[in-house]
């Protein structure tokens, strides 16, 4: 499973074009970053995430997916508040030792983090603090990103469900 999600964030990558500002260069950097095992998990987000210019928040994994029933929770697109968002999306590093832990669920909310109209990578949100990582396995948020993201979702009107 880690080797489909790692082929095809970096099939995203190369379906992004020059409009995007993504450089060839970048793309290697993202690709080497990925399958480096020792780095830490907040690099890696961030390498993804770095050229967001678009968050898209809804209901829903990314297993099971009935796209017409989708609920968008929110759009993030303004500047700031896009760096605000990634700035504030800190994961837990669990280390070597639980590299491989995921739970069976689809999840419950995605961030779809976007480039123009590309997507370039999905993190899931499970059990109110948990994330499914796009490179295979799963961690937590910190404690100041759980309360960041309950307090965001309160204010667009969702509450996470118990």
């Amino acid at each position: 499973m880690k080797i489909i999600l790692i082929s095809f964030t970096i099939f995203m990558l190369s379906y992004c074009s020059a409009e995007d500002k993504i450089t060839t260069e970048d793309k290697q950097d993202i690709k080497r970053i990925l399958r480096n095992h020792k780095l830490k998990w907040n690099d890696k987000k961030n390498a993804l995430i770095k050229y967001a210019n678009k968050i898209r928040i809804r209901v829903g994994g990314t297993c099971h997916r009935e796209v017409s029933k989708e609920k968008t929770i929110a759009i993030i697109t303004d500047s700031d508040e896009v760096e605000k968002f990634k700035n504030n999306f800190q994961l837990y590093d669990p280390g070597e030792e639980d590299y491989d832990y995921e739970c069976e669920c689809c999840g419950d909310i995605s961030f779809e983090f976007i480039n123009g109209n590309k997507l370039l990578t999905t993190f899931v949100l499970a059990h109110k603090s948990e994330v499914k990582v796009p490179w295979g396995g799963q961690t937590s948020l910190t404690d100041n990103s759980v309360k960041y993201i309950h307090s965001f979702l309160k204010k667009h009107n969702y509450k996470i469900r118990d």
